[in-house]
């Protein structure tokens, strides 16, 4: 388990603790709400919040309750934010060409009896795109992301391995009269 997830959870546990232990004390009679003392017994100010109580007690469930919204917030998975590629791909033909566009690589090694329990935290900072063209030999590139967008620029494929065959129209067979409906079942 990652350090961050062991200290998201303690926080949580401790906040709950926190809370449960001062219902615990209240219900025995150990800390009292009607207890107010002159001083603020818990005095916050956060950027967009401020926390003043006079009451102990309350200064107890309010830091518990800090502990478990904490925990919550920091457990949260992370926003997917979309990522808009641009560019210019030059091939004859360029919707013949498949772009595949995928993460660099995490390696993980097994546990000496050979299981795997590994957490992953994908990188998308820097993608890896791969351009496939029917003839031509496959371009990698590997670019940075910039603010939600991976410029790509100008793709260009070199000479061609291998010329596409050319279509000749008396190669093509004749079906020998019309072809049924397309819509009909057919039969062997």
């Amino acid at each position: 388990m990652a350090p961050f997830t062991i200290i998201v959870i303690l926080g949580g546990i401790s906040g709950l603790f926190m809370v449960l232990g001062g219902m615990v004390l209240l219900y025995r009679g150990a800390i009292s709400l009607s207890e107010v003392s002159k001083n603020p017994a818990l005095e916050t100010e956060l950027p967009k919040i401020k926390i003043k109580t006079y009451s102990p007690a309350l200064g107890l469930f309010i830091i518990g309750l800090i502990f478990i919204i904490f925990a919550a917030w920091e457990s949260k998975p992370p926003e997917i934010a979309p990522i808009r590629i641009t560019g210019k791909i030059s091939v004859p033909r360029p919707t013949t060409v498949t772009i595949f566009i995928s993460s660099d690589q995490w390696p993980i090694e097994p546990s000496s009896d050979g299981s795997i329990e590994n957490v992953v935290y994908p990188n998308l900072e820097i993608l890896k795109v791969t351009f496939v063209a029917p003839g031509f030999d496959p371009i990698v590139v590997k670019k940075p992301k910039q603010t939600g967008t991976l410029p790509l620029g100008e793709i260009a494929f070199g000479q061609p391995k291998a010329d596409l065959p050319q279509v000749k129209p008396e190669n093509i067979a004749n079906p020998g009269g019309p072809l049924p409906d397309l819509s009909k079942a057919g039969s062997f």
